[in-house]
């Protein structure tokens, strides 16, 4: 029992720590994400004022 109890409990800590990477990991991505679509933004502008400027 005792061993059954310490071996759920090390499989909870290990869950705890990916979740925790997985967090982690999300949040960094994040704004390397938003930081592309600006990028994007000025294309997407720079496409639609060539139609303008014929």
């Amino acid at each position: 029992m005792v061993v059954v109890c310490s071996v759920s409990a090390l499989v909870r800590a290990a869950l705890f720590i990916v979740m925790l990477a997985l967090v982690a990991g999300l949040a960094l991505a994040g704004p390397s994400a938003r930081a592309t679509t600006p990028a994007q933004d000025p294309a997407v502008a720079t496409a639609t004022a060539e139609p303008v400027t014929h």
